[in-house]
């Protein structure tokens, strides 16, 4: 979901690598399978790397989570330059300590939104040359097979699955085949998610296997479409159980790419760019009006540059009014939604119409008044409380969140007013109510450990399982 070259590594390994973390991977139940992913996202900021540990009992048919590692970050990948040495440790099979002789696992790497976005030769070539890498790392990367591009469906879907996986946990399951059936059949509280990085935006939600609308192609459709095409992810879960992901991803409307189609729009007269923080500064220092922000004027050119939002069902926002019955009422909201709205210190709970506000009062700052509010802490600090009085989720605690779902990536002071009025016209975009319930976090506990939220959390626990 990165701007530019993201391309991530995932690979499953019988081993435990030798670092910090490892001892967690380890049971106290000599006859428990584990099972260990190393997950490597290498984007268009920096790269990214973590490991996942997995177990299940002898008798169980479900690995279920154990423990994630901290996350290591290293500089960006791009064309021609080898992957930073600290992620190559992680890969070099020599620095694996045996652990189990009947452990299972295989390697994955693919692509993303940042390569979805170039053309197919750059894309290959880059797959390629990753794929040569590691390769001579003593490990068996071959392209298009264990190393290919992800689909917009896979990156929302997995992300979904990952996120609702741990929601939906309850103390009173005694299998975790009985969590799977709930959530094949329907019958738990679901989060829709939206996750929205620099260059692209996925939205998700699950559908009832037997809904039938007119613009779905299920990836299990092979005759009617092309499977690049598909918009529905049917999972097949454990004991024949089946599940269907609505996916829609959004190409060139993530948070980096709209703010430079603002720019873009403005380029001639910046003084006119009505989504500019007022008197920002200029690089020497001294005030200038660059523009006199306005929320309804800056909304009114989001909106433009949001235009055409491709939709498969051709209503005036992404998903029409037949979709009104299986919208979820909850969203879990993921990515650069934590990383702007928690800088500026909003809650972790709140609404549409909550954020509009806080956009509008962002707006109609100036840079030095909101430069001001960060010197005594975040620019909503001092407000009213707003936080909506409805079940808070269970989150990492403050030590844990970035070590476990990466550092956030701040944005400059006179973006604020940008990324807040297009956060807000985003949700609208996509069918949201005024008063839909709205979740923003980083990482979350599951049984007392913490996990980052993203996309390849749902992506470790389906692929441990065999899961399709």
């Amino acid at each position: 979901m990165m701007q530019f070259s993201t391309v991530i590594v995932i690979l499953f390994i019988m081993s435990l690598y030798a670092n910090a973390g490892e001892k967690e991977c380890f049971s106290s139940d000599s006859s428990a399978i584990q099972h260990k992913v190393l997950l490597i996202d290498a984007g268009s900021s920096g790269i990214r790397a973590l490991e996942y540990c997995l177990e299940k009992q002898i008798n169980s048919v479900v690995f279920d989570l154990k423990h994630q590692s901290p996350i290591v970050e290293g500089d960006k990948l791009t064309l021609g330059n080898p992957l930073p040495k600290t992620i190559k440790s992680l890969i070099n099979p020599l620095t694996l300590k045996r652990e189990s002789e009947t452990a299972d696992g295989h390697f994955f790497m693919g692509a993303t939104a940042g390569l979805r976005s170039l053309s197919g030769s750059t894309s290959t070539k880059i797959l390629k040359e990753k794929a040569n890498e590691i390769k001579g790392l003593f490990v068996d990367a071959k392209y298009n097979q264990n190393v290919r591009l992800l689909t917009g469906l896979e990156e929302g879907s997995y992300a979904w699955f990952g996120i609702n996986y741990i929601l939906q946990g309850r103390t009173d399951e005694r299998d975790l085949v009985e969590r799977i059936e709930r959530m094949s059949k329907y019958q738990h509280e679901q989060f829709g998610i939206i996750e929205m990085g620099g260059g692209s935006v996925q939205v998700a939600f699950r559908i009832p296997i037997d809904f039938r609308h007119k613009g779905l192609r299920r990836d299990s459709d092979y005759s009617s479409h092309r499977i690049e095409e598909a918009n529905v992810k049917r999972f097949y879960l454990s004991q024949g159980y089946k599940l269907d992901v609505y996916t829609n991803s959004l190409p060139r409307k993530g948070l980096n790419s709209i703010y430079e189609d603002i720019i873009n729009e403005y380029i001639t007269t910046p003084s006119n760019n009505p989504c500019l923080v007022r008197e920002t500064p200029d690089d020497e220092g001294s005030y200038i009006a660059y523009a006199y922000g306005s929320f309804d004027r800056c909304k009114q050119a989001v909106e433009t540059v949001f235009q055409p939002v491709t939709s498969t069902f051709n209503g005036e926002k992404m998903f029409d009014k037949k979709y009104s019955s299986v919208l979820p009422g909850k969203f879990f909201l993921a990515g650069y939604f934590f990383d702007r709205t928690a800088a500026m210190g909003l809650p972790d709970a709140f609404t549409p119409v909550m954020l509009e506000n806080a956009a509008r009062r962002v707006c109609n700052m100036s840079y030095s008044a909101l430069s001001f509010h960060h010197l005594w802490g975040t620019i909503f600090s001092s407000s009213p409380k707003t936080a909506l009085q409805f079940t808070k989720l269970k989150h990492a605690p403050p030590e844990l969140l970035y070590l476990l779902g990466g550092q956030p990536r701040t944005g400059d002071i006179e973006k604020y007013c940008t990324h807040l009025t297009y956060m807000s016209v985003l949700l609208d975009k996509i069918g949201l109510s005024p008063n839909h319930l709205l979740y923003t976090q980083k990482s979350l506990v599951y049984k007392n450990k913490g996990y980052g939220v993203s996309w390849p959390l749902g992506y470790a626990i389906l692929s441990a399982n065999g899961w399709d």
